[in-house]
């Protein structure tokens, strides 16, 4: 499961795949998550965009 969604390949998409077993209950988390990776696998990537997600994602962690 933490290979699912290869975006590096790498620690940190292994951990971020496996947020989706981790926090399957909490609603925030996993909305922000879907964000995250929209952002990440968008043709026109807008690293803004993209760092403004990851803390969004962060946070929603934070809360639960």
């Amino acid at each position: 499961m933490g290979n699912r969604y290869t975006l590096n390949g790498d620690k940190f998409t292994e951990a971020l795949n496996k947020i989706l077993i981790v926090f399957n209950d909490s609603e925030d988390v996993l909305v922000a998550l879907k964000f995250f990776y929209e952002s990440v696998s968008s043709q026109h990537k807008d690293p803004a965009i993209t760092n403004q997600r990851l803390l969004e994602l962060l946070k929603a962690l934070c809360m639960v």
